[in-house]
C-alpha cells in the first residue's frame, strides 16, 4: 500500500467529561443508591460540556434513536459529593442526617444558579427526599444554564483495562463553591482553584465502592449513555 503523504488526525477527543476546571450545564438530576450502606445515595448531575465542533464526534443523544443526533460536547455524571449521603453517627458523637445534607446540597446548587426560588417554593410540598429530587429534576429550573465547575475524579480501571474517573463535585463552603455561573464576574468568583494533586484520588487497590459497581465511565465507553 502506498504511503499517504497528508496529515493525519491527532488523538481524538474524549466523549467523556474528565476531571479538572470545566464548564457545562446540567441535563438531569438523579439520585443513585449507594449498594454498601442502608439508605445511601448519591446525587448524579448528568451534564454536557460546551461544542466542540464539525471535528467532534459525541455519543447518541438516545442509543436506540440514532435519529435524535449526538451530543455536540462531552458528557459526563458528577457525584454532588466523593461520598455517598447517608444518615451516620460522627466519631464525636454528632448525628448526621442524609435527608438534611441532600437538602443542603440542594439549597447550594439552587443559590448558585440563582434558582433560590424554586426550592422556595417546593417548602413543605413533600413527604420524602425522593420525591422532592425528582421534581428537580421534573421542573428542570437548571436547564441550559451555563455553569463553570471544579470537577474532582477518583481513578478506577474500567471493564476494558483503561484508567477512568468517578466524577465528583469538592464541597460547598462558606467562602467557596464548586460550581458557579459563568456570567458571574471573575472579580466576584467563589469557585474552588482545580487541583490535580488535591481532586484527584488516585486508585487504591480494592476500595468498597469498587466491587461490583459498572461505573458510569464503563456504561460511557459500551455505548450506554443516556442524560
Amino acid at each position: 500500500m502506498a504511503l499517504s503523504t497528508k496529515a493525519t488526525p491527532g488523538k481524538s477527543i474524549q466523549k467523556v467529561l474528565q476531571p479538572g476546571a470545566r464548564s457545562f450545564k446540567i441535563n438531569s438530576v438523579g439520585l443513585e443508591k449507594f449498594p454498601f450502606k442502608d439508605n445511601a445515595y448519591h446525587i448524579l448531575l448528568n451534564v454536557e460540556g460546551p461544542d466542540l465542533g464539525s471535528d467532534f464526534e459525541g455519543f447518541f443523544v438516545e442509543k436506540n434513536d440514532p435519529t435524535k443526533g449526538k451530543y455536540k460536547g462531552q458528557i459526563g455524571r458528577i457525584k454532588a459529593s466523593e461520598w455517598a449521603f447517608a444518615d451516620s453517627v460522627t466519631k464525636g458523637g454528632t448525628e448526621i442526617s442524609r435527608d438534611i445534607e441532600i437538602m443542603n446540597f440542594l439549597r447550594n446548587l439552587c443559590k448558585q444558579l440563582g434558582i433560590t426560588s424554586w426550592i422556595e417554593a417546593e417548602d413543605n410540598k413533600h413527604e420524602t427526599i425522593e420525591s422532592l429530587i425528582a421534581k428537580f429534576n421534573t421542573d428542570a429550573p437548571f436547564r441550559d444554564k451555563w455553569l463553570r465547575g471544579c470537577v474532582g475524579g477518583k481513578e478506577y480501571t474500567n471493564a476494558g483495562g483503561y484508567l477512568n474517573y468517578d466524577l465528583y463535585l469538592p464541597k460547598f463552603t462558606m467562602k467557596s463553591t464548586p460550581v458557579e455561573l459563568e456570567t458571574v464576574p471573575e472579580s466576584e468568583s467563589k469557585l474552588i482553584q482545580y487541583d490535580a494533586a488535591t481532586y484527584i484520588k488516585k486508585k487504591k487497590a480494592d476500595t468498597v465502592e469498587s466491587f461490583g459497581e459498572k461505573k458510569a465511565e464503563d456504561k460511557a465507553s459500551s455505548g450506554e449513555f443516556d442524560l
